[in-house]
């Protein structure tokens, strides 16, 4: 992690730094009668002058050349002899976006023509000209880049003229170059750019035709270019990242991370759930091969054996950029390539050979910012002995635009490779007739091969710098209930607060669920519940197996709950499809009013403008709607002959021709508007409701108030004429989910009896008796119990106790410090006892666990099962990250998650669960590697590639957890339960929790183990405890007294002073003071004061600065003498020091040389050191100055600037937040260096400091104001 920085000489540079009012001028040259100029460059200003070749007093008159940038378009002008008309040429896109752009022209004077080639992008012009062929061989005047050192001289351009602003090379001018610094004739305000251009630049001009002269290779950079040290060290980015050295215009070293698929940040820290993937110009992804050939229909209704279609939908607004490339896996130059070209998508297509290319291109830019539908279709006539090959793609729902080409041959069957989006990886060979591969910039939501949906990251092989398609869908603030909106991708979702479920939050939940089999369970009161049961399952509790045959809905129940059924997505589907159905109302009044019968749509976001297909009842006629994208249609029967028993529906589609017939109704027909005329849905087809029945969960036009409220049978749909009807599901007839569908004309109720009063309620399959007051229960046989507030009287749990009711009264649930029945008696804790049986549980306030968890445990079981520690991202069978010690059949078990998997260790050996043993347990990770060790036994998991940090919000429970059905199912072999047993220390990353019972943030019913006083660390330094009857004592060892054992003999009779500490010497059988600032002496009875401060090794000053409410924190600065003769140590550490992820700013020295680390926030620090050509431990006074300016840090040792790094040229994080806490020297007593720097910096600083400034102060830092120990007087020279 170590980026170092080099003293550098001054050397000869060709990338030179323009500051908006400098210039480079060069001696004249020669025009010819073909001209050839390339120069690279790179700017985030609108305007600015990038080269002028002046005349000469001998050809005034004679031409004009200049580049420029104007309102951020490039432009090159010319004139060739003495026209008096500009001539100009410009790019399509702007060029100020801070990339380097590779230019290249060619300018003949005879005839007058130019041409200029920027991203490939070739334009030319030309003009009539008088420029004599004997001019041949003219000189110039000098050639400015940069800019003008004079403000209008250039006439011929109109307005002002502004100078260059960022970074220029001109690598040659007619084979002259490159234009080095040294070799300028003129120059003003000038520095290297020092960042090589980088290897992705556009190649050099393609192929032009046979009259038009072609362009020479490019000359390579000359080699006198500065190298520059790398600031890519090992270990700085994480989790396979791969580290990318860069300089900045700045003159600032820097580097950026390559990500790994799921991993993002600076350092590629960073796990991140992906939903919808983002490109940044700089990732990809990598997915499996094309499906090769499928069954279909062109979109104009061609029929063809041999058609592969693809279905993507996109978001951008670049105007360049590869969507998507596959190419021949074996052999041949076969691919697909889709790109865009001025905003317009573009395929190309390779017909078996690279002779054979079709490319076509719709005339519309889709770089508008919102999602855009590309449909693309290619043939091969393989299984004839000629045909022709086609590529077909249409876009944001408009006509397809096709290209065909006949072929003399049979062409061979290609075998695709994986295919990438956004990118293609560098290794990867692509044929030069592809064209021109770019990243590109934006989301891709949906990706559908034929049939076959991709679900882009589940699928996806590998990928680079791949981050989520962020939408701002929780503006809208779409969760009820106090849910609280996510957006981590395009399918945002609520985060709900306790007692509610459901996609919006709108649904209440249960606590804890007695229900089975996956059913829903809902609270009807606060203590009774009522299960809704998935399909094939009835009863009260679900446990009950029905056979469905006709299935019977019940529409949206009291609540809010819609039965359905869900099928796999129907195929096929896009441009034909029929359907044949019968249902049978369950009333003629709520069943006909606004009732949904089938739907299926896309993605089911509440989107505009989706693609939809549904069928429903309104006022007693039935609706058939469908959108392909470009406008609803639909048709609405007759109303329905209400004295039929029994209804039958005909529907379908060809392209945007739909038909009705309902009963013996005559056919409706009707076409949808616009020209598009495909179905894209990928939804599952859901019958008689939807599972979260919403409107804003629906695409518009499509929403029904309610679900369907009877029996809906004989399902049948095909998708071609030539084919057979068929069940929706896979397999045929079998639905991939339901929630409360009964069989037709089966009664649930009849199966139960509601008892005192109580009423049955069926809805489907899901039943439950509606209880008079006084009653409750699943079938009314219970009466009201004590522990509710309405009964009369109160129970009598006291102390905060909670009433839990018992089917024979009730008990109290006590908390920390109380027991008995009632929770009516006081006790202390000293070594806790949990009961799985009454639920027992400690909670403590969590603390940062992130990058390295290590446990201490010790316990005494008395069951071979429960939970000893539990800490999750959030409570609940989703909890995301978790991490879990229990007990599994006596075996114990450490389970953690930290996002993608659940990693498992199991100790070899059992553990006695007879509550006489006490078992000592290790158990940690660090990252995704960890280990559990249990009475000297170890078992280790081995780091593998994957997420490794984990992230908990969660207090940390010990002994079990406040409610064990929101622990995940993941974290424990079996079902959860408590612990049983004793636990008598946890110690935590080194922090020990005080199992007692006022330390814990909370707990119920917690015992003493023993009952006594006495607990294992009540008496210190392996004291033992003796219980007396007014509580305890303590039987110290040799060399110990006090009450607890706590007090050396040694320091009994110690003559330091109140200032000072005794620190025993048992070896010696005596002691040393450790003198408190400003104090010396034997026994620190000396008061001194010093400018200089003198550190020895076990030293330190913590300084608190009194200005920090009012330091600018994005820019700060300190500076300090120090002499030493250590190679390591730590002098300054500016923050809190408390854990790893404070920021921070520290200066040490690390193998003798100048060691500098900052933290502004990303959780890692970047360390920079000096060139170890140089040491600073050669006991002469060093003089150190470090600034940070936002992210840029300059780093001065004795007046000379050895460290320029920008460590996030982003600016993600720029302000440096060190609490107003400086250390210098070290850290307190007993808080190793090395342990609290997490390696940085090895021990404490040996040797002087003086003159510390912070900022911009005018006075220095009073050393004497601060607090310390063992720091002495440096004034003199010993």
């Amino acid at each position: 992690m170590e980026m170092i920085a080099y003293l550098r000489p001054f050397k000869d540079f060709s990338y030179a730094h323009y500051y908006g009012d400098s210039y480079l001028e060069f001696q004249g040259l020669h025009l010819n009668m073909q001209n050839f100029i390339h120069l690279e460059f790179k700017t985030y200003k609108p305007d600015g002058l990038l080269l002028y070749i002046e005349e000469s007093s001998e050809s005034i008159g004679q031409f004009l050349i200049q580049l420029f940038i104007r309102h951020g378009i490039l432009q090159y002008q010319f004139v060739c002899g003495k026209a008096t008309q500009v001539k100009n040429i410009t790019t399509p896109a702007r060029v100020d976006d801070g990339q380097w752009y590779k230019v290249q022209i060619r300018q003949s004077m005879v005839p007058c023509e130019a041409e200029m080639l920027i991203l490939e992008i070739s334009a030319k012009t030309r003009m009539p000209s008088n420029f004599s062929s004997n001019s041949y061989g003219l000189e110039t005047g000098s050639i400015f880049v940069g800019g003008l050192p004079y403000s209008s001289a250039i006439k011929q351009i109109p307005g002002p003229v502004y100078n260059f602003t960022g970074c220029i090379q001109v690598i040659e001018i007619n084979n002259v170059g490159p234009f080095n610094f040294s070799n300028a004739v003129g120059r003003k305000n000038i520095d290297s750019c020092r960042t090589p251009v980088p290897t992705h630049l556009p190649t050099p001009f393609p192929t032009i035709s046979s009259d038009v002269l072609t362009l020479p290779e490019p000359v390579t950079p000359s080699l006198s270019s500065p190298e520059l040290p790398s600031a890519c060290q090992g270990g700085l980015c994480h989790n396979g990242g791969t580290c990318h050295p860069i300089s900045l215009p700045t003159g600032a070293a820097s580097f950026e991370c390559d990500c790994q698929l799921h991993f993002t940040g600076r350092f590629c820290e960073k796990d991140v759930a992906l939903f919808f993937p983002s490109f940044n110009g700089n990732s990809y992804l990598e997915l499996p091969s094309l499906t090769s050939v499928s069954q279909m229909r062109t979109a104009s209704g061609q029929e063809t054996s041999n058609l592969t279609t693809l279905y993507l939908t996109v978001k951008t607004t670049a105007p360049s950029g590869t969507i998507l490339y596959s190419s021949e896996k074996n052999f041949g130059d076969q691919f697909l390539h889709l790109y865009l070209v001025e905003g317009r998508p573009t395929v190309r297509f390779s017909c078996g050979n690279s002779q054979n290319i079709l490319t076509v291109s719709v005339n519309q830019s889709i770089s508008k910012g919102i999602f855009m539908p590309i449909t693309i279709s290619y043939m091969l006539p393989v299984s004839n002995p000629e045909g022709y090959c086609m590529i077909e793609m249409a876009a944001d729902r408009n006509p397809p635009v096709q290209h065909r080409l006949h072929l003399s041959y049979q062409a061979s069957q290609i075998t695709f490779g994986p295919t990438f989006l956004g990118n293609v990886p560098v290794h990867k060979e692509v044929p030069e007739c592809a064209g021109h591969i770019h990243g590109y910039r934006g989301c891709i939501r949906d990706f559908q091969v034929n049939n076959k949906e991709f679900f882009i990251i589940d699928d996806a092989l590998g990928g680079k710098n791949v981050e989520n398609c962020n939408v701002p869908i929780c503006d809208y603030h779409p969760c009820r209930n106090g849910g609280t909106c996510i957006s981590d991708a395009e399918n945002w979702f609520c985060e709900c607060p306790k007692l509610y479920s459901g996609r919006l939050c709108q649904f209440m939940t249960c606590d804890e669920s007695p229900c089975g089999n996956g059913a829903t369970c809902f609270p009807k009161s606060r203590q009774d519940v009522v299960c809704l049961c998935p399909y094939g399952r009835s009863g009260i509790l679900c446990n009950d197996v029905i056979n469905i045959t006709q299935p019977s809905f019940s529409g949206t129940d009291v609540f809010g709950y819609t039965s359905f059924l869900a099928y796999a997505t129907i195929p096929n589907i896009t441009f034909n499809y029929e359907f044949h159905l019968k249902f049978q109302l369950l009333n003629h009044h709520s069943a006909l009013q606004d009732n949904l019968i089938f739907f299926t749509g896309q993605k089911g976001q509440g989107l505009n403008g989706d693609d939809f297909l549904v069928l429903g009842l309104c006022d007693g006629r039935v609706v058939y709607s469908y959108n392909l994208g470009s406008g609803t249609a639909t048709i609405i029967s007759k109303p329905l002959d209400l004295t039929l028993n029994i209804h039958v529906i005909q529907l379908g589609r060809y392209l945007q021709k739909g038909w009705l017939k309902v009963d013996d109704q005559k056919n409706k027909t009707i076409t949808s508007p616009g020209r598009l005329v495909g179905l894209n849905v990928f939804s599952q087809f859901y019958l008689g409701g939807y599972h979260e029945y919403n409107a804003e969960l629906l695409p518009k036009g499509s929403r029904f108030k309610n679900g369907f409220q009877g029996c809906i049978f004989d399902v049948q749909v095909r998708t071609n004429m030539n084919q057979e009807f068929k069940s929706p599901g896979n397999p045929e007839g079998h639905p991939n989910s339901g929630r409360s569908v009964g069989q037709c004309k089966a009664s649930p109720c009849s199966l139960i009896k509601c008892r005192n009063g109580g009423k049955c309620m069926e809805s489907g399959s899901t039943v439950y008796c509606d209880c008079l007051a006084g009653w409750k229960g699943a079938f009314c046989t219970e009466m009201v119990t004590v522990c509710d507030p309405e009964h009369d009287p109160p129970h009598l749990c006291k102390q905060g106790g909670t009433c839990v009711p018992l089917p024979n009264g009730y008990t109290c649930h006590c908390p920390l410090g109380t027991s008995g029945t009632y929770c009516e008696q006081d006790i202390s804790i000293s070594d806790p006892s949990f009961r799985s049986n009454e639920s027992s549980w400690m909670s403590f306030a969590p603390f940062y666990i992130r990058h390295k968890t290590h446990i201490k445990l010790q316990f005494q079981p008395l069951s071979p099962d429960g939970i000893l520690f539990y800490t999750a991202q959030r409570l609940g069978t989703q909890s995301g990250d978790f991490l879990c010690i229990s007990l599994a059949n006596g075996f114990i078990q450490l389970r953690y998650n930290l996002g993608d998997k659940t990693i498992v260790l199991q100790a070899i050996q059992k553990v006695h669960a007879d509550g006489q043993t006490w078992h000592v347990l290790r158990v940690g990770r660090v990252g995704n590697e960890g280990y559990l060790d249990l009475d000297g036994i170890n078992v280790t998991h081995t780091a593998s590639a994957g997420m490794n940090v984990l992230d908990t919000r969660t207090d940390f429970y010990v002994g079990g957890v406040s409610s064990l059905n929101l622990v995940n199912s993941m974290a424990t072999e079996n079902e959860p339960t408590g612990f049983s047993g004793c636990i008598r220390e946890v110690v935590i990353n080194d922090k020990e929790l005080k199992l007692t019972a006022t330390d814990p943030k909370g707990g119920a019913n917690i015992g003493d183990c023993d009952g006594t006083a006495c607990g294992y660390s009540v008496c210190k330094n392996n004291g033992t405890c003796q219980v007396e009857s007014s509580g305890f004592s303590c039987s110290c060892p040799q060399g110990w007294i006090g009450n607890t054992c706590e007090e050396s003999v040694h320091c009994l009779q110690n003559r330091c002073r109140p200032q000072a500490l005794c620190i025993p010497q048992p070896t010696l059988l005596s002691y040393t003071c450790v003198c408190a600032l400003g104090w010396s002496g034997k026994h620190c009875d000396s008061k001194i004061s010093f400018f200089t401060a003198k550190f020895v090794g076990n030293s330190y000053i913590k300084y608190i600065d009194p200005l920090y409410g009012k330091r600018d924190l994005q820019y700060s600065r300190i500076s300090l003498n120090f002499t030493t003769n250590q190679i390591e140590g730590l002098m300054v550490w500016l923050g809190k020091a408390e854990d790893e992820d404070n920021d921070f700013l520290a200066i040490g020295l690390a193998n003798g040389t100048l060691k500098v680390v900052i933290n502004l926030g990303e959780r890692i620090s970047v360390p920079m050191i000096q060139s170890k050509d140089s040491t600073c431990s050669d006991e002469r006074w060093h003089f150190v100055t470090v600034i940070q300016n936002q992210t840029c840090v300059k780093v001065y040792l004795d007046e000379e600037l050895i460290i320029f790094e920008d460590i996030d040229p982003h600016r993600k994080y720029t302000a440096l937040n060190y609490g107003g806490i400086c250390y210098f020297g070290g850290f307190e007593i007993g808080r190793e260096v090395h342990t609290v720097t997490v390696g940085l910096f090895q021990k404490k600083f040996i040797g002087k400091m003086k003159d510390i400034a912070l900022f911009q102060d005018s006075r220095k830092i009073q050393l004497m104001k601060g607090e310390g120990y063992n720091v002495h007087n440096g004034d003199h020279r010993n």
